[in-house]
């Protein structure tokens, strides 16, 4: 194929990099993830995500160089693009579709480039997962496989964030709208937002399903194609088995962040275990990632609720959480969950920066006019107010009769 600087539609391509809105974006972990772990499992010193604009080639993220951008000129990943097979460059100063790129031929010294495109469900390559060294190598086919399917995973993860980025703002489109005519249509206002809360969460369901088994089968095969490696190493080489356990402990942190973006999307453990689980299990893992202390008091003995109900108390915890960590400067979180005369009430309290009077959120705020309208369609209601010492209360309840299964 000719090294030419464009795809015969690259016109299209563009729009589909623009499409991902994923350009000059903050480093994501997930990303740096399978850079890393494409590194190491090619033992390079390098290796880059990167996505091909049309005057620069932009690094998602670069493993093993500080530089986050390159000019965008012939060969390399520009060329890359062109093909929907690995590229590999064994040796780029003997290879005449390189020479004259300024990688290979400047200081920096490029020897070894091994590049999988990242394509589209709908045809286009963004740009690519390489792997680079310096000297120059040889890769297997099976090696080509295993760079293939790293760069599917990339896809996979761009694919998840363009769908909770559109049912984000699908779901902030429908509520604007709403917000003009609540004053006269309150009860037309409250079953249009219990359609929204369901088609979301089905929504939610329908993705964390897909990313599920989808992503999951390339994780497998990923496992699989490690597996094949490690046979074909000599145990006498201890480099390069611990070379391969790193790479299989960066699959199961992978892996382990999969699982995390599905529970978020719909959390498994409120279907199969109950709410009280749900909740435990969440806040442990957001004092975790935030580093914020939490305690969660939640009764064991709490009754079995609808499915509804439990989801609505537990996105109110989830989004207040959220906020907690985002906005309040916080060092300690108290979250709980009681069970008292007619309600079931749930309470996070931080000791954060904590709310004025007049700065309490309204209810026209799109994130407490949500848990508003979630506890609402239960006959809930929802309290913001300024801590008992310092930080904010959210406090939300719902009828035990309109919450506990068979109780209505």
């Amino acid at each position: 194929m000719a090294d030419t600087s464009c795809s015969s539609d690259e016109a299209g391509r563009l729009a589909a990099v623009r499409r991902y809105e994923i350009l000059d974006t903050p480093p994501d972990g997930a990303f740096d993830c399978v850079a890393e772990l494409a590194a190491r499992i090619f033992a390079v010193p390098i290796a880059l995500i990167s996505i091909v604009d049309s005057d620069r080639i932009w690094f998602k993220s670069h493993y093993g160089v500080a530089t986050s951008q390159v000019y965008r000129e012939p060969g390399l990943c520009t060329s890359a693009i062109l093909r929907d097979a690995p590229t590999v460059i064994t040796d780029a100063k003997m290879d005449v579709r390189t020479l004259a790129n300024s990688l290979v031929a400047g200081a920096f010294g490029l020897r070894f480039y091994a590049a999988a495109p990242l394509h589209t469900p709908d045809g286009f390559n963004l740009g690519t997962l390489c792997v680079i060294d310096k000297a120059p190598r040889i890769v297997m086919e099976a090696e080509q496989e295993t760079l293939r399917s790293l760069a599917a995973i990339v896809v996979n993860q761009l694919e998840l964030r363009l769908s909770a980025r559109r049912l984000v703002q699908s779901e902030a489109s429908l509520r604007a709208g709403m917000e003009e005519t609540i004053a006269a249509r309150t009860a037309q206002l409250s079953r249009l937002s219990r359609e929204l809360f369901r088609i979301a969460e089905e929504e939610r369901g329908r993705l964390a399903g897909e990313l599920h088994d989808d992503m999951g089968s390339t994780l497998t095969l990923l496992a699989m194609k490690l597996e094949d490696i490690k046979a074909h190493m000599r145990d006498t080489d201890p480099r390069s088995l611990a070379t391969h356990r790193e790479a299989v402990q960066l699959l199961h942190d992978l892996v382990a962040s999969q699982r995390h973006v599905v529970d978020s999307l719909r959390p498994r453990m409120l279907d199969s275990l109950g709410l009280a689980a749900a909740l435990q299990s969440y806040a442990d893992e957001w004092g975790r990632k935030s580093g914020i202390a939490v305690i969660a008091v939640i009764p064991v003995d709490l009754p079995a609720l609808e499915t509804d109900a439990a989801l609505a108390i537990y996105r109110v915890a989830q989004e207040s959480l959220t906020n907690v960590a985002n906005h309040a400067n916080a060092t300690a979180v108290r979250l709980t969950l009681t069970v008292a005369g007619d309600d079931i009430t749930l309470c996070v309290e931080d000791d954060g920066i904590g709310l004025a009077p007049a700065q309490v959120p309204h209810r026209s705020s799109h994130g407490i006019l949500g848990m508003h309208e979630r506890l609402l369609q239960f006959g809930g209601r929802l309290v913001v107010e300024p801590g008992d010492q310092r930080g904010t209360r959210v406090m939300g309840a719902i009828p035990a009769n309109r919450a506990v299964a068979g109780a209505h």
